[in-house]
């Protein structure tokens, strides 16, 4: 006699800013299809993990690590609704992020029996290594940096808005910038202690982000050759890497030499005043032309990378809230399959696109839903 196939429940992650995804939903081929190769009784469920005020913005970490909760949560109803059944997850792009992070509750990591993921750009972190000499001189650069934004906002202030003029305004401006480098000064003053909070920051980082590795779950990873998400992803992981690259002095060196070379041809047209300067101090001011287009410049760019992933990579493009500080604590980047789990199975297809993304037609495949439904039996899959 032959045994009769196990009662399913299949809980259906979508990816990022697709919180009504047609694949998700208990009618849509994906799941019919499943459903029927599988036999038995399967049973849909799904959640949303929406993003900005419930928004399709929902590209950043704290939006995933919510998406977890709410995941939980409905598994811990499905184990109690049906405490005899299989419980899968499947899960397309970052949805495969909250279905690791839903591991971390003791309950669910038990229960589940398996995960299925489907072009999950991984989040991998690793903490960047700095000498302690380091950590203690940043307070110098940053009294610096903020000097020069609150001179030009102080006296942005006095001139512009409380129209103060002469001595007033320079006054006003003075003392606005002295009270507002007190922060900074103070911590200074408290470097020693800095390598120490610098350490209890960074754990904090990987605390939040890294994924559990010591599961007990099947798990299998379908992945797609020449991924476009993948390779945006790697690209923004150069961009979130530019503030470690500025401390090594990588990024400004051959920029200060190449404005040192311009000025020296423009002349005034880099505003150092070099009209009808010869010899030395035609080298001298184009020196000075660097050196200030060069702070300048500088500036320009923390600023940006400070603000930038807050409020365009968190609801477009990259990882996702990642400030200046975060890339600065950890190097965050995103791997096709998850590193360090045991047994997990990881194939890779080729997929015509048809004129769109490949990242989102995985589910869309005859191939790729038949491998699910026989890796969810135990049986081989085929070669992808």
């Amino acid at each position: 006699m032959t045994q009769p196939s196990p009662q399913r429940v299949l809980t259906l992650i979508h990816g990022t800013f697709s919180p009504h995804a047609a694949w998700t939903q208990a009618d849509s081929r994906f799941f019919q299809a499943l459903k029927q190769r599988l036999g038995g009784e399967t049973i849909h469920r799904r959640i949303t993990w929406p993003g900005l005020f419930g928004s399709l913005a929902n590209n950043g970490h704290d939006y995933r690590l919510a998406g977890a909760k709410t995941l939980v949560q409905s598994l811990k109803e499905s184990f109690a609704e049906f405490p005899d059944a299989e419980h899968w997850v499947i899960a397309h792009s970052h949805g495969g992020n909250v279905a690791l992070y839903a591991l971390r509750d003791p309950e669910v990591a038990q229960r589940l029996d398996g995960i299925v993921t489907m072009a999950a750009p991984f989040i991998q972190c690793k903490p960047r290594s700095y000498a302690a000499d380091v950590i203690t001189i940043w307070p110098l650069l940053f009294m610096s940096i903020g000097m020069v934004l609150m001179l030009v906002l102080f006296a942005a202030l006095a001139l512009y808005v409380l129209h103060l003029k002469g001595d007033a305004a320079a006054l006003f401006t003075i003392a606005g910038t002295l009270a507002g480098e007190i922060p900074l000064f103070i911590l200074w003053l408290k470097k020693d202690q800095l390598p120490a909070k610098f350490a209890a920051w960074q754990k904090a980082t990987l605390d939040k982000l890294t994924l559990p590795t010591s599961i007990r779950q099947r798990m299998l990873c379908l992945s797609i050759r020449r991924d476009e998400a993948g390779g945006l992803l790697k690209g923004m992981h150069s961009v979130a890497a530019w503030p470690h690259w500025l401390w090594d002095g990588l990024l400004y060196l051959p920029l200060m030499l190449f404005i040192f070379l311009a000025a020296l041809i423009f002349g005034d047209a880099f505003l150092s005043q070099m009209s009808g300067k010869v010899g030395w101090d035609k080298i001298t001011g184009a020196f000075n032309a660097a050196l200030g287009w060069g702070i300048l410049i500088g500036f320009v760019h923390l600023l940006v990378m400070a603000i930038l992933p807050r409020f365009t990579r968190a609801l477009s493009i990259g990882f996702g809230q990642e400030s200046i500080v975060d890339n600065l604590l950890v190097d965050i980047r995103s791997d096709p399959a998850p590193a360090d789990i045991p047994g997990l199975i990881h194939q890779q297809y080729v997929i015509d696109s048809g004129g769109l993304l490949a990242h989102s037609r995985l589910y869309q495949s005859d191939e790729v839903i038949s491998d699910i439904a026989a890796f969810i039996q135990g049986q081989p899959i085929t070669a992808g």
